[in-house]
């Protein structure tokens, strides 16, 4: 179960190191609004659901310039620094607003044109918020978003679990769980979707040590993905292992990696 609470004060707590740290999500992002561009669009409104900062908002209102687009998040700091992107870059059009993906509120059958970009990981109920977005869009209307599969992060559930029982910790560790691969079509087609494409990609980041890696979390606001128990990763002996695991199994010579699985979805509304 998702604390949202907990999870509204870090997004609101990283809105202003967002940007500096979010290199994988920049990427992702980036490839979404180029699949985006390769369909055959000209929506009038368009909605981002956690818009975050406003990256992909900005780049999907360069590729649509007439449209009226939101941008939506559950931070209220996060939705202030995209407003405040928006004006910087002179954007016309752009609305954002604090909201919930799990539960929208937006009337029915109004955006053309949905998009989310690593966001769905923050809903308890997934399939409910397909069925928002289902309920939001046009007949006809299209769906595109990134999805984080379940090998994301394995180097450091991997590293974890090991140091648990290293440092003999009987409590089975819990990690935040990802979307598996086979889920997402059936997901899709019971709530009306059609002309469904799914593709993946595998992305890392490289650090120079652990340290780095649960900093560069903390700075965008990801710390509940990391092992959900952190007075264990409080105690020493418990880090020591932790950093032993990683180092010893995973090391190469660009650094520690950290996996992400994406699933790019395009999708439309039957």
């Amino acid at each position: 179960m998702i604390d949202k609470s907990r999870l509204r004060k870090a997004f609101n707590r990283s809105a202003a190191t967002y940007d500096q740290y979010a290199r994988i999500q920049a990427v992702v992002g980036g490839d979404l609004t180029a699949r985006i561009k390769g369909i055959a669009l000209t929506p009038e409104k368009v909605i981002d659901i956690g818009s975050g900062t406003g990256a992909v908002t900005l780049q999907i209102a360069a590729l649509f310039p007439r449209a009226v687009i939101f941008g939506c998040d559950i931070a209220l700091a996060m939705a202030k620094r995209a407003g405040e992107k928006s004006r910087e870059a002179g954007a016309k059009g752009l609305h954002f607003a604090v909201a919930d993906g799990g539960s929208l509120p937006f009337r029915d059958r109004q955006f053309d044109l949905t998009v989310s970009s690593l966001t769905y990981q923050w809903v308890d109920d997934l399939p409910g918020a397909l069925r928002e977005v289902s309920r939001i869009l046009k007949p006809r209307g299209h769906f595109a978003c990134t999805l984080l599969g379940k090998e994301t992060m394995f180097e450091l559930k991997s590293s974890y679990r090991n140091a648990q029982r290293e440092a003999g910790n009987g409590r089975p560790p819990h990690f935040h769980e990802f979307v598996e691969a086979g889920s997402i079509l059936p997901m899709l087609e019971q709530r009306g979707f059609t002309n469904i494409h799914i593709t993946k990609s595998i992305k890392k980041e490289y650090y120079p040590d652990i340290k780095s890696i649960f900093s560069t979390l903390k700075a965008i606001g990801a710390q509940n993905v990391s092992p959900a128990a952190p007075r264990g990763l409080g105690r020493r002996e418990l880090f020591h292992w932790l950093t032993r695991c990683y180092e010893e199994n995973f090391r190469n010579p660009s650094g520690l990696p950290l996996t992400y699985e994406i699933y790019y979805v395009t999708a439309q509304k039957g």
